[in-house]
């Protein structure tokens, strides 16, 4: 029987998974181990990443609920919780001639990727296109509910979902140009026509003071005769006006 020292590395943030002739065996923490084998063994060890991750989404189209069709872009964070049962899901890339060579996780971040695709469409396609930036949040957290029971099957947690970019076609972007317009011309001229309500009102009020007040009959009198005054010399008789003015 002929033997052989395999030294097995774990590289930092990870958890290695070591398969002994295509069988899991144990599972290792970041750090190094030597291991004795023969030289028919086939180990396989494979480095696992457990710190949060990040995918993202861009521009993908997709039709809202009146058949707008939009760009979307977001990212999704996660973090693998549990490495054998995600193995287990999407199996291993193993090494080809060779007794040991270090192998690879099938590609699970295109996996979710599509699958999250898949969930984005079906919720916008339940609102309608004007709705979709007051309902982002919303939208995102039911996305985020029903995905994360899917990811969790796979050994996954998602740790948040969140929307990038919502782009509409260049047409509907003047809609919605035109129409916020109109709403701001609308906020304005309602806004001059209460303002010139209030100063209808004001004089309305001034007039009905004015109306049957002597003391300001005077008071008007003697601002008309001062500016006759000051246009040259004038002679005034006053007398019973004043009077019966007062």
């Amino acid at each position: 029987m002929f033997w052989r020292l395999k030294v097995l590395s774990v590289e930092p943030n990870n958890v290695g998974l070591l398969y002994k002739d295509n069988k899991f065996f144990k599972k290792y923490e970041a750090g190094r181990y030597a291991r004795v084998t023969d030289i028919f063994t086939k180990l396989n060890l494979v480095n696992v990443p457990i710190i949060e991750q990040t995918i993202h989404v861009h521009n993908q189209e997709v039709l809202t609920k009146d058949n707008i069709a939009l760009r979307f872009s977001y990212f999704m964070v996660f973090k693998i919780t549990d490495p054998e049962q995600l193995a287990k899901e999407f199996g291993l890339i193993p090494p080809i001639f060779s007794r040991y060579v270090e192998a690879s996780l099938q590609d699970y971040t295109n996996r979710i990727r599509l699958e999250s695709q898949v969930y984005i469409r079906e919720a916008v396609t339940s609102v309608d296109s004007s709705d979709i930036n007051t309902q982002r949040v919303d939208l995102m957290q039911s996305v985020a509910q029903k995905f994360s029971k899917q990811l969790k099957a796979w050994g996954i947690e998602l740790v948040s979902i969140q929307v990038l970019d919502v782009t509409f076609p260049k047409d509907i972007q003047d809609l919605f140009a035109k129409q916020l317009e109109a709403k701001l011309r609308g906020q304005y001229e309602l806004e001059n026509a209460r303002t010139q309500v209030a100063s209808a009102r004001a004089l309305k009020n001034a007039a009905e003071l004015i109306k049957g007040n002597e003391d300001i009959k005077y008071l008007q009198l003697l601002e008309t005769l001062q500016k006759i005054a000051s246009k040259g010399k004038h002679t005034f008789v006053l007398g019973e006006m004043l009077n019966q003015t007062k």
